[in-house]
């Protein structure tokens, strides 16, 4: 076993009082860490110690979870110094050939560097050297949000995990027992830390230029990188990075939202999540495995981003990862429904979520049609051809929300009609933009309707939670997308109609909506610049 790895390790943490018999017979220097210093691990000895050594005075089963964390904070250090150990003889002969940090840090633009804080040297950062720099990352980050992996876990629960389940409360469980005895493997620290990252308010995050800049989005980042370069594939890799995917979109970090979803998606396909998928879609196989269950939430969780990351303001969505699920030609006739496992083999969610979940989906596969059809169709010249092959995909989503409109009259569910709405006013505009801008009455009285219809539906969402403090908090992205394109389609409905023959639609649910949003989401409030609305509710 690697000694190095805290994680996996069952053995007590600290520092013995003496010299180990092995360094004291070889005159060398001890740095005295229990269980087995770094000079027996390094040459792979026994290590021995005089006497039964304990942990500042107390027996390791005493010791609190708080005083286990310095303990961990101060072996880090240690051990991080013995890791890269000065070479005076090679920093001699490399100052002679190279230029001075100064000198380089001046031809780069950056100001003040300070080399104390460079202790890595990449290509000596063993994958043992990653656990011990992830563990001292999460442990750093939650004390500075003076927070608990309990707290993370909660608020993750309560917000984004309502629309986004994939891991089991059974999963959670048993890895925080292991990560009160610091014995919770990397994945898990690693979707810890990701989660953190996604809850955090960014008014919670160090001083920084931006959140592109947040010591907390770059320390998650940069493990995640990592692991996806040096370590096996794995679910909570993938969920992670998905998680990382919906802040960097949420915040409008550089536009990196699809490039690390992407990656998540490549991941996804290495581990068979599809073959997965598909065996359960084609078999009655009864009740999901756990495990089966998980990967196959996560691949519905990847479609759905992938999806909602290219909704408006994105004028021409981005060339799609995850498969389209249609009868033959996806022109041909009606989209087909849900075909995954039925309801009734699950068993980690309840019926109520997991609905949400599928009617969710069902409705982003559908938006990823109209998206690919946009994509397909962007350099094609108007013509009834073209005009014939809209009304094809349009009916179908009328069709779509139809039926679930006479669903939640039953079951009261709204998931999922808001996302088909919004694709139906998407291929809408579009065919509207390759028309010169021309907006026929039909299709006026159509786009109408849908946002009518929209409207509604964010209204009974807030009759529900609107009552609730901070109810918009971890909302799904398309809680940001809708509302700016429901506005913006409106404006080009008031343009076109000049002598009022539809209704008025009181757009201010649709504004209120972002501007509460504004605050804690860089989208929500760029959607607001992009409409030219004030980024606050007037009082």
């Amino acid at each position: 076993m690697n000694d190095y790895a805290i994680v996996n390790s069952d053995a007590a943490l600290g520092l013995a009082q003496r010299t180990c018999a092995q360094c004291k017979a070889s005159k060398k220097k001890c740095d005295k860490i229990l269980p087995k210093c770094s000079r027996c691990a390094r040459l792979s000895v026994d290590c021995s110690y005089p006497d039964p050594e304990r942990l500042n005075g107390s027996d390791h089963g005493n010791d609190t979870a708080g005083a286990r964390f310095e303990e961990v904070f101060e072996r880090l250090r240690r051990i991080e110094a013995h890791i890269f150990p000065p070479d005076p003889t090679a920093q001699n002969e490399s100052s002679q050939q190279q230029p001075s940090l100064a000198h380089l840090a001046q031809s780069h633009g950056i100001e003040n560097p300070n080399p104390i804080n460079w202790a890595l040297e990449p290509g000596t950062l063993k994958p043992a050297y990653q656990s011990l720099i992830l563990w001292q990352s999460i442990l750093a980050t939650l004390d500075e949000h003076k927070a608990s992996v309990n707290d993370v876990i909660r608020i993750y629960i309560s917000t984004t995990d309502r629309w986004l389940p994939m891991v089991s409360s059974i999963k959670f469980q048993k890895e925080l027992a292991l990560y009160g005895e610091l014995t919770s493997s990397d994945k898990f620290v690693l979707l810890v830390l990701a989660m953190h990252l996604l809850i955090s308010s960014p008014a919670h995050h160090p001083p920084a230029a931006s959140l592109a800049e947040s010591p907390w989005y770059r320390r998650c980042k940069y493990h995640w990188s990592h692991f996806v370069a040096f370590r096996e594939p794995n679910i909570e890799l993938i969920q992670s990075g998905m998680l990382i995917a919906i802040f960097e979109f949420n915040h409008c970090v550089e536009d990196r939202a699809l490039t690390t979803l992407g990656i998540c998606c490549r991941l996804a396909f290495l581990l068979d999540f599809d073959e997965v998928m598909a065996k359960h879609s084609a078999q009655d196989l009864g009740k999901l495995s756990d495990e089966d269950e998980e990967i196959i939430l996560t691949w519905m969780g990847l479609t759905r981003l992938e999806r909602y990351f290219n909704m408006p303001p994105t004028i021409v969505p981005k060339a799609q990862c995850m498969p389209l699920h249609f009868d033959n030609d996806p022109l041909s006739g009606r989209a087909s429904p849900y075909s995954g496992p039925s309801i009734a083999r699950f068993s980690t969610l309840e019926p109520d979520e997991l609905a949400h979940s599928i009617y969710e989906y069902d409705a982003a596969q559908r938006n990823g049609r109209v998206q690919k059809f946009i994509r397909d169709h962007r350099y094609a010249a108007v013509s009834p051809e073209l005009y014939a092959k809209v009304m094809v995909v349009l009916k179908d989503l009328d069709d779509y929300v139809a039926v679930r409109r006479a669903q939640m009259e039953r079951d009261g569910a709204w998931a999922g009609i808001h996302v088909a709405l919004g694709a139906a006013i998407q291929i809408q505009c579009f065919y509207v933009a390759k028309n010169t801008c021309t907006l026929d009455e039909q299709t006026m009285r159509s786009m109408h309707s849908h946002i009518e219809q929209m409207s509604a539906i964010i209204s009974r969402c807030r009759i529900f939670h609107g009552f609730e403090e901070n109810y918009l908090d971890g909302i799904q992205p398309t809680w940001c997308s809708l509302p700016y394109h429901a506005i913006s389609s409106y404006r080009l409905i008031e343009e076109a109609d000049t002598e009022k023959t539809l209704p008025s639609i009181d757009m201010t649910l649709f504004v209120e909506v972002l501007q509460t949003m504004a605050p804690k989401y860089r989208l929500a409030a760029r959607c607001l610049e992009l409409l030219e609305l004030p980024g606050v509710m007037s009082s």
